[in-house]
């Protein structure tokens, strides 16, 4: 719903510009992500490997995010071959897009300011 709604919006594109994006896939990883080397003929496997790996990310983001909302939209900044939590918006469904916009401008790196 978000992506539908707010993600499109002029004010929101401009500042996702300001980032680089990334998604963690915590339900089914999409197929386009895996190798043909990487999964086995079957369908079955290929599924429970999806489930697999979206499982692993679930407990990935409650041990570094503390949390298992869904969506989560968290800003992070690299440490070496790390990562710091900067912040997270504190609602999974975005109700107000100037709301979203001044959370992504609060917390923008000073580098990525146009």
């Amino acid at each position: 719903m978000n992506e539908r709604s707010f993600f499109s919006l002029p004010n929101v594109k401009a500042e996702f510009a300001r980032f680089t994006l990334l998604k963690l896939y915590t339900d089914t990883v999409p197929l386009e992500y895996y190798s043909s080397d990487n999964i086995k003929d079957t369908s079955k496997a290929i599924e429970d490997r999806q489930t697999e790996d979206a499982d692993a990310h679930k407990q990935f983001q409650q041990k570094r995010f503390g949390t298992s909302q869904l969506p989560l939209y968290a800003i992070i900044e690299p440490v070496g071959d790390d990562f710091k939590v900067i912040a997270a918006y504190p609602l999974a469904v975005i109700r107000e897009e100037s709301d979203f916009v001044a959370f992504l401008q609060k917390h923008a790196s000073p580098q990525a300011a146009k």
